[in-house]
């Protein structure tokens, strides 16, 4: 059974530093924005789940608040973390290789102020489990922001080969390693359901043009998923190639698949 990051989108690819930045590029301003709209805490304790090429991390580790705070930064696979060189240039930042998805009696991290995760628990097949881990470890008084994906605009799209590759790519991910794209929207309840108040949400499209990092995050992603969407008897080379110039035309312009994010408080 294979797993997000250990072939697919694994950082052994060839071009998932790219894809990783093409993420950040995407979605780091809107991600900032909800972590400060939830209160900064001086000298608080901050974790970033999944934290991938270390983009969040590093903007929490430069924020005034938390010079005496300390920010956590995790990932199963933590190369992308370590090329930055962000513990050496971040006194307040600790960069720790971990895998959320095992039940480990010797949890090392303790209670934080504020925990972060942006398309983690989406591609994780006991995610439900993970969400409940996560939210023990907020302090009382403390935030959870989590943010995953959805698609609310393709289905619409008149371009043909754009809309099938993107449904194929979907039910692909889903097959492989269990992503799912309708996750994001249970988590609200989730998370009343666990206990937290004060929850909300918000939904962030971005532009999807030959201008945009969104489109280049596509393109990455069907590159890596290749093998996988061409086993679809509805997708061929011809297909691909279409879709991919579809997102180069520079006429082309529409709504991309983006993040639900919602946040809640512990009592």
């Amino acid at each position: 059974m294979e797993h997000y990051g250990v072939g697919i989108f694994s950082q052994d690819h060839e071009d998932e530093s790219n894809r990783l930045k093409s993420i950040s590029e995407t979605f780091d301003h809107v991600s900032f924005t909800y972590l400060k709209n939830r209160g900064l805490i001086e000298g608080g304790r901050y974790l970033d789940v999944g934290a991938g090429n270390g983009s969040i991390a590093k903007w929490l580790a430069e924020q005034p608040e938390l010079r005496n705070g300390e920010i956590v930064a995790v990932d199963r696979d933590i190369r992308e973390l370590q090329t930055q060189s962000l513990s050496q240039r971040y006194e307040n930042l600790r960069i720790a290789e971990y895998d959320v998805t095992q039940n480990d009696e010797d949890y090392p991290f303790g209670m934080f102020d504020m925990i972060h995760a942006r398309m983690v628990l989406m591609h994780l097949r006991n995610r439900a489990e993970v969400l409940k881990k996560l939210t023990s470890w907020v302090k009382p008084g403390g935030w959870i922001i989590l943010s995953d994906s959805v698609d609310l605009m393709t289905q619409n799209s008149n371009h043909e080969s754009y809309r099938k590759l993107m449904s194929v790519m979907w039910t692909k991910l889903k097959e492989v390693i269990g992503s799912d794209v309708e996750w994001a929207s249970t988590v609200p309840q989730r998370l009343r359901d666990t206990g937290f108040h004060s929850i909300g949400m918000e939904a962030y499209l971005p532009s999807l043009d030959n201008q945009s990092p969104s489109s280049i995050f596509w393109k990455k992603t069907w590159y890596q998923l290749r093998d996988e969407l061409l086993k679809d008897p509805s997708i061929n080379m011809d297909t691909m190639k279409r879709a991919e110039e579809i997102l180069s035309n520079q006429d082309f312009n529409e709504l991309s698949p983006g993040i639900l994010t919602v946040w809640g408080q512990r009592p």
